[in-house]
Formats: structure tokens, sequence, C-alpha cells
């Protein structure tokens, strides 16, 4: 919703079905945490973030944890 309101509109039943894919190939290596979409869009957008940033999130978790 938060995306939307921002002007990124997509199909949240896709994203669901994604995210549901995501975290049960994880479950199946062992991960006990589920995949889920960004919260706070917006503000992501409004900071000027692209998908070098989502790039550089995912491997600085990895890295950490």
């Amino acid at each position: 919703m938060s995306a939307k309101e921002a002007g990124d509109p997509y199909p949240v039943r896709e994203t669901m079905i994604i995210d549901g894919i995501g975290t049960c190939i994880a479950s199946f290596f062992g991960s006990p945490f589920g995949t889920v979409i960004y919260v706070g869009h917006p503000a992501h957008k409004r900071s000027g973030a692209t998908v070098g940033y989502s790039f550089y999130n995912g491997f600085l978790y990895l890295y950490v944890l």
C-alpha cells in the first residue's frame, strides 16, 4: 500500500507468492527467517534509493549474519 501511495503500483498477489516461494526455498537451507518486501518504501524513494541500495543492503546482511 505504501509503495502504491508513493507512485509505484505493483501486483500484491505476485509479490506475496514470490515472497512465499523465497521463504520456502530458504527454509530448505535451514533459514528460520521469512522473506518480506521492504517496509518504508516512500522513505527509501524520497532519499533517492535505487536497486543498488537493495543489493548493498542484502550484501551487508549476508556479511553480518
